[in-house]
């Protein structure tokens, strides 16, 4: 074999050969570039849906909030004993329920159901559980009894602030805010 054929094919195999591997590490770095870019957007889209999950949570406990407040002033301001409209329990209980869906706590939870419970009945609705303080005071027997039944109307106000405070927790728990208690 002629000196010239032997380092045409050697030119050419090294030429190949340099070209495959600066091809492999291009094609290396592009695929780790996309998976970069990948896990980049992950991130983006898990960061975007836990704001939006954070703001969710803040607004529903907002909204029971206000229309909580405004369904008991609607209730306090009641002159006779006719139940309030039936649209005002209606949006309190759009709130309500959107609220109790997020609570995690089944202490929460029947402070809530509680308060829903007493509102509805002090906005002249039946109790769901049936007898009331007013209605049973005689047979009281036990402490424990006495708590099933409806309070008094300031207790409303009271059983709102639990409510409140509850919401008050769960809204700092998603803002990352410790409480002062």
């Amino acid at each position: 074999m002629s000196e010239a054929l032997f380092s045409s094919i050697v030119t050419l195999i090294a030429t190949t050969l340099t070209t495959l591997i600066v091809n492999y590490y291009a094609f290396k770095n592009s695929r780790l570039q996309w998976e970069k870019n990948f896990e980049e957007k992950r991130l983006e889209f898990q960061n975007q849906q836990l704001s939006s999950d954070k703001t969710m949570i803040i607004k529903v406990f907002q909204e029971f909030a206000t229309t909580s407040g405004k369904t008991i002033s609607f209730i306090d301001a009641r002159k006779d004993d006719t139940p309030i409209a039936m649209e005002i329990i209606s949006e309190f209980d759009i709130a309500f329920y959107n609220a109790y869906l997020i609570l995690n706590n089944n202490e929460d939870r029947d402070k809530f159901l509680k308060f829903r419970n007493a509102l509805r009945y002090k906005a002249g609705f039946k109790h769901p559980d049936g007898l009331t303080y007013d209605e049973e005071i005689e047979e009281i027997v036990t402490e424990e009894q006495y708590l099933t039944y409806i309070y008094e109307p300031n207790h409303l106000f009271y059983m709102h602030n639990e409510c409140l405070e509850i919401s008050s927790n769960y809204i700092n728990s998603v803002l990352n805010i410790s409480s002062s208690n």
